[in-house]
């Protein structure tokens, strides 16, 4: 979206874009998608450049972000912003309603200068995202939802041009947290089937047995559940804990995976969503691994599919 320059790689110049108007100021905005995919879970960083200097006193006209998760201009994302209205903001587009704003920092950007590199770094764990201008720490913020999109993307806004330069993109594997009951036989599962395949399909997998340090051990497992980008549970036995972990996770619009042996009497609480049983027998294993694999590649894949049919 809008009209950008490709100068020399690995550098482009945003040039000017359709106007918005907010808070009855129009703008331009610019949307520069890159042909990084994949991405659910990493550092971004690139060099911005402005054109123009900055107005005193707050707000601004000129500024340049980052987006992590985007897929269209359809579909809800989240961005990073160095300039705008304040110097460091996290913002939010919405289809239908457009950009506001979830956090900024920063009074005025009149310190800011043109023709200066400054060079801005994103990092995406799940929900939980932080962001730095020249090393320095600025936002740290859980989002509301996890991003849907998995493509990196560059932003920026304002009636001068404003140049990106040297992207680099470092992915990390993200993390499946799984929420089960412990014991002999949900360990067999566990060590057999579930860790297996999540590995194979390119997730870290972690349960709450893998968890410690010095914090209460509920407070890591909700920090684990916003890093992961994606819960798996198994809620044969309706352990309490598990569905406390699944109703965090779902609060949080994460996909889930649900998990139970045949025959389990579903709670009222799950008995909408569909869950992929699987039998506590000889042959069970290979069943549970090839729905297992179907969910999570969807997910991963971005489809809508998000539990198998019993």
């Amino acid at each position: 979206m809008g009209r950008w320059s490709l100068q020399a790689t690995p550098r482009v110049q945003f040039v000017d874009g359709p106007i918005w108007t907010s808070a009855g100021v129009e703008f331009g905005i610019g949307i520069l998608t890159s042909g990084i995919e994949r991405f659910a879970s990493g550092i971004v960083e690139v060099t911005v450049r402005f054109a123009e200097p900055f107005p005193k006193g707050p707000g601004g006209i000129h500024g340049a972000g980052i987006i992590l998760g985007f897929r269209s201009l359809n579909d809800r994302f989240y961005y990073c912003e160095f300039g705008g209205p304040r110097p460091y903001s996290l913002a939010e587009f919405t289809p239908g309603f457009g950009f506001r704003p979830l956090y900024s920092a920063g009074s005025s950007n009149s310190g800011l200068l043109p023709n200066r590199d400054y060079r801005l770094r994103a990092e995406l764990k799940g929900q939980q995202l932080r962001f730095s201008v020249d090393d320095v720490s600025v936002i740290r913020w859980t989002l509301p939802l996890q991003p849907p999109g998995d493509q990196v993307a560059l932003i920026a806004a304002g009636p001068a041009s404003v140049t990106f330069e040297s992207l680099e993109v470092k992915r990390s594997l993200p993390i499946a947290f799984v929420a089960m009951k412990f014991g002999s036989r949900f360990d067999i599962i566990w060590n057999s089937v579930i860790r297996e395949v999540i590995s194979v399909e390119g997730l870290v997998p972690v349960r709450a047995d893998d968890l410690a340090g010095p914090k209460p051990i509920l407070e890591d497992i909700k920090r684990q559940i916003s890093d992961a980008r994606v819960l798996i549970a198994d809620i044969t036995t309706s352990n309490p804990n598990v569905f406390y972990e699944v109703g965090y996770a779902d609060a949080q619009a994460k996909p889930l995976v649900l998990l139970a042996q045949k025959d389990t009497d579903l709670p009222f609480d799950v008995s909408g969503y569909r869950v992929v049983f699987y039998a506590d027998e000889i042959g069970g294993d290979a069943d549970l691994r090839v729905q297992l694999q179907r969910q999570l590649r969807a997910i991963l894949e971005g489809e809508s599919v998000m539990f198998a049919a019993r």
